[in-house]
């Protein structure tokens, strides 16, 4: 995608005809979706029926945007698989049917290729994948809008190069490359087409207020030095015996939280690299 084949070579198009391009992707199938609705509802008011037929033509209806959403979201990727997330993370204000569907973006969204995994690990640690960790499961345990989750070993540790212990088990958290830019541009396009009139008025919620809402939680969630840190901490709390006269003895006797949070791995933690 991207490119424009000739039957010999890949001419690769510029960033600002690829994002018009996008743009106009989004605006056409997001324009039909609501279009599809307004007409719906339009004819569902018009005609008389009895209550249990119009809620069964709307379940109808919202299994049918629902996917429609669904597949919009996995062919455009960037903000828009990030906010069908969100949204199926809301029922107060989407449709059942729209939940069931998009729910399934949390954890199972397209994975990245093992080459671009081993594009972003060397380009924060200076490593290749085989060289950073003993072994690296190429099948991610999840995949999201913004990074996906690897399984993996450290290289033994030990002194003189005498391993004295196990290669150690870890989670890789991968970022997507370029889904930071790609988020900023898709979000000022969506606002864009939420911010027309005849759009805004038809919700019964402001989508503005929440795409203001889903651009403050997107830009934490990309800062993955912030992210160690904060689990870093709170793993450090919850390793602490609880209060009492044999706190110390606790601590002694191998204390286990009752809640265990990863640690990051020091010299492992960048921007994109977790």
């Amino acid at each position: 995608m991207g490119g424009i084949g000739n039957g010999r070579r890949e001419v690769q198009l510029p960033q600002p005809l690829l994002d018009a391009r996008r743009n106009v992707h989004f605006f056409a199938r997001a324009s039909f979706l609501f279009l599809s609705y307004k007409s719906f509802a339009l004819r569902t008011d018009l005609l008389v029926r009895s209550r249990e037929a119009v809620e069964k033509e709307w379940a109808i209806q919202h299994e049918w945007g629902g996917a429609q959403l669904y597949q919009l979201a996995v062919d455009l990727q960037g903000f828009h698989l990030k906010g069908a997330q969100w949204l199926s993370a809301r029922p107060d204000i989407c449709p059942p049917e729209w939940v069931a569907h998009l729910s399934r973006l949390q954890d199972q969204c397209p994975p990245l290729d093992r080459s671009d995994v081993e594009d972003v690990v060397r380009s924060e640690l200076g490593l290749s994948v085989d060289e950073a960790f003993a072994s690296f499961d190429d099948t991610p345990i999840g995949s999201a809008s913004i990074a996906q989750v690897h399984r993996a070993r450290l290289h033994p540790e030990g002194m003189w190069g005498l391993p004295w212990r196990r290669c150690r088990p870890v989670a890789v958290k991968v970022q997507r490359p370029g889904a930071e830019a790609r988020m900023t541009r898709d979000l000022r396009n969506i606002r864009r087409f939420f911010s027309l009139p005849v759009v805004r008025s038809s919700l019964a919620w402001d989508p503005v207020v929440i795409l203001d809402q889903v651009d403050g939680e997107i830009q934490e969630e990309f800062n993955f030095v912030g992210e160690a840190r904060a689990m870093d901490a709170i793993a450090n709390v919850l390793r602490r015996p609880p209060p009492g006269p044999l706190r110390w003895l606790r601590r002694a006797a191998f204390y286990r939280p009752p809640v265990l949070v990863p640690r990051s791995v020091t010299g492992m933690v960048t921007k994109r690299l977790l």
